[in-house]
């Protein structure tokens, strides 16, 4: 797969999940028509689509950094992942504390933990009976991802084949499903079978075992269409396959890519910015859904396009410069 091919297609899978799980939120405050509600409410499967993207990105990214310097990759690799993520972050984090501390609308968390839970990330490893102290804004999957950056080196150390990502998969998955079955606690360790089926597509490129990754995932997918299982696990095979398949065909759609490619370099902004806007709507919310609406895509297009210059690229870019390490792409 040529890098240019490459982006486009994960750059579209990257939009679409992020358009995706926009809309999820905002059917839960609109009313809308049957047909297009329950597309929307399917939405919240696009998360699926981020871990297997970020399971094949960041090995992908990882594995390049390893080959040029073996002794330190590791450790280049984990900074400039924490400073692609971490500072909106805790922009993010801070607004909420302010926002919330300011309106004395804080409920008590029972453990003591309060906002550390979400300065060191553990919201999704202790329960809360409130949901406020474990996803504040659909900050949940950034303590998943956070995990699995960390252990990522490791596993990339252990798995270097195809074959090798299959058995990955399978130890994973049943240690989600255990995890599932046994405690409320641990949450991140059921979502890294996702983030292994991302791992397993990209050293199928990359062994050029496409169509056998292909050909292995089609039955499962329709086994589990004929059970009924969970979305969840549909779409990111789904994904896989779309990811896998598109190694080999030529896209040759110059507006959707275009759209594609600006909608994905600012997908982590907006991803967590319009949660923030319906944190904020939830609140002041105007009386007309079409109201909501404009006042919702308005807000949610702006704060995203400042998040984005001023955090993730002028911020982050000046950490990294200082930390003598070049940015990585939008696509890492």
């Amino acid at each position: 797969m040529t890098e240019k091919k490459e982006n486009a297609a994960l750059n579209m899978l990257r939009a679409f999940a992020c358009l995706w799980v926009i809309a999820v939120h905002l059917e839960q405050n609109v009313a809308m028509p049957g047909f297009l509600q329950q597309f929307c409410r399917a939405g919240s499967t696009g998360v699926e689509f981020f871990f297997i993207l970020s399971g094949y990105l960041a090995y992908q990214s990882l594995d390049r950094i390893c080959e040029q310097d073996r002794k330190r990759g590791a450790i280049n690799w984990w900074k400039k992942r924490a400073v692609r993520i971490l500072p909106l972050y805790y922009v993010v984090i801070l607004f909420y504390a302010v926002y919330f501390s300011g309106m004395g609308n804080v409920p008590v968390d029972e453990t003591g933990l309060g906002w550390i839970r979400y300065v060191l990330l553990l919201n999704q490893w202790i329960p809360s009976a409130e949901n406020f102290w474990v996803n504040l804004g659909a900050v949940w999957t950034i303590s998943v991802f956070v995990f699995f950056y960390l252990i990522v080196p490791v596993y990339h150390r252990f798995i270097r084949s195809y074959r090798g990502s299959l058995a990955g998969i399978a130890v994973l998955y049943i240690l989600a499903r255990l995890v599932e079955r046994s405690t409320d606690w641990l949450r991140p360790l059921q979502f890294l079978y996702l983030f292994a089926i991302g791992i397993t597509v990209y050293l199928a490129v990359k062994e050029k075992k496409e169509w056998n990754f292909t050909a292995l995932v089609i039955p499962i997918l329709l086994l589990l269409s004929v059970k009924g299982s969970d979305s969840g696990i549909l779409s990111a095979f789904l994904a896989a396959i779309f990811i896998a398949a598109s190694s080999t065909v030529r896209m040759e759609w110059p507006f959707i890519t275009k759209t594609a490619n600006v909608i994905s370099a600012y997908s982590y902004s907006a991803y967590l910015i319009h949660a923030c806007v319906v944190e904020v709507m939830t609140t002041h919310r105007p009386d007309s859904d079409v109201l909501y609406v404009l006042i919702f895509t308005a807000a949610t297009l702006i704060v995203t396009w400042f998040a984005y210059q001023l955090v993730e690229k002028r911020f982050s870019r000046l950490l990294l410069r200082r930390g003598k390490s070049k940015p990585e792409g939008a696509d890492s």
